[in-house]
């Protein structure tokens, strides 16, 4: 037997935290080490900065809308399970959008990477 989605949500939100902290704390070190100039002067790879804030802000929204849902679910609505299983609901399907815009800009960043390491080709 499983657990319920109420149950499931609150577990989510707190691993989701706890990730979204050590990811708030990797962005100021890749930010620092992207700004970081060698001796010719020259930025290394200053394009992947505005792809770092967009990771960041996707995160930070999605956990905004689950701590939002949080609330209505578990203080607005009587029955947290019916609540999260509304799958039509406009902040699930935000949430869902936001999911897929970090994953998407996450691999694409993979695989230019993979396209750098290997002499671009």
């Amino acid at each position: 037997m499983g657990i319920s989605l109420a149950k499931a949500e609150l577990l989510a939100i707190f691993l989701e935290t706890l990730l979204y902290g050590i990811s708030f704390g990797l962005y100021w070190v890749t930010i620092v080490v992207l700004l970081h100039q060698h001796r010719s002067g020259y930025m290394q790879y200053r394009k992947l900065i505005p792809v770092a804030t967009i990771l960041l802000l996707s995160a930070t929204a999605h956990l905004t809308l689950d701590f939002v849902r949080i609330i209505q679910g578990f203080i607005e609505y009587d029955d947290a399970n019916a609540y999260y299983g509304l799958i039509p609901h406009p902040l699930h399907i935000a949430k869902t959008a936001l999911y897929v815009t970090h994953v998407t800009t996450g691999d694409c960043v993979l695989i230019w990477r993979c396209y750098i390491v290997h002499n671009k080709s």
